[in-house]
C-alpha cells in the first residue's frame, strides 16, 4: 500500500501529527497494512502538502516542543477515494516463521516443535485479543468489522493448519535428522 494514501486513509479520520501518523501505522490495524518510519511518513506528508492534498499548522504547546498538524483538504479526500476504489494488489505476506518452517529439515525435530508450539500460542493470543477487540468495539464502520472477520478467518485456519501438522512435521524432521527421510510430504498442499 502507498504510504500516502495509508496517511491521508488516517487524515479523513481527523488532523494528526506526523508522529500520531508513524505511532498509528506501528500498531493495529495499521500495521496490517503497511510498514514505515518517520522520515518516510515525514516525507510522504510533504509531498501530500505540496500537491495540496493536506495542510499543514502549527500547533503552539506548554512545556513541549510545537508541533505541526495535518489535516486532508478536499483535494486529498478526492484522491483518497479514487486510489481506494482500484483494485488492490496481490497480498504480500513477509514471515520470519515460515521462512524457518521452510527450512524446517536443517533443524532438530524438538527446535521446529518449539517454532511451531509458540507460532500456535500466537494465533490463539491473537484471536483472544480480536474477539475482545468485537465483544468492546461497539458500534464501528462495515470495513473496520469486515477486516477484524477476515483476521479471526485468517488466524483461525492457520491454527487449524498448524495443530493438523504439528505431528507431521515433527516426524518428517525427525526422520531428516536421522537421515532416513530427506523430503517428506506433510499432506495435501
Amino acid at each position: 500500500m502507498d504510504l500516502s494514501i495509508v496517511c491521508l486513509a488516517i487524515l479523513s479520520r481527523s488532523e494528526a501529527s506526523g508522529y500520531e501518523i508513524t505511532k498509528k501505522i506501528e500498531g493495529p490495524p495499521y500495521n496490517h497494512f503497511c510498514h514505515a518510519g518517520f522520515s518516510a511518513v515525514y516525507s510522504a506528508l510533504r509531498r501530500l502538502a505540496a500537491e495540496g492534498a493536506v495542510e499543514a499548522r502549527a500547533l503552539s504547546q506548554q512545556s513541549r516542543p510545537d508541533k505541526t498538524l495535518y489535516r486532508i483538504t478536499p483535494t486529498g479526500t478526492a484522491r483518497l477515494e479514487t486510489m481506494l476504489q482500484l483494485t488492490p494488489g496481490e497480498d504480500v505476506v513477509h514471515s520470519d516463521f515460515l521462512f524457518a518452517l521452510f527450512f524446517a529439515d536443517l533443524m532438530p525435530a524438538e527446535a521446529v516443535g518449539r517454532l511451531i508450539d509458540q507460532r500456535i500460542a500466537w494465533y490463539r493470543g491473537a484471536i483472544a485479543r480480536l474477539e475482545a477487540c468485537a465483544a468492546s468495539a461497539g458500534e464501528t464502520p462495515f470495513g473496520h468489522a469486515m477486516v477484524r472477520q477476515f483476521g479471526l478467518a485468517v488466524y483461525r485456519a492457520a491454527l487449524a493448519f498448524l495443530e493438523e501438522k504439528r505431528p507431521a512435521l515433527a516426524a518428517t524432521t525427525t526422520a531428516a535428522v536421522e537421515g532416513d527421510v530427506r523430503h517428506l510430504k506433510v499432506g495435501n498442499a
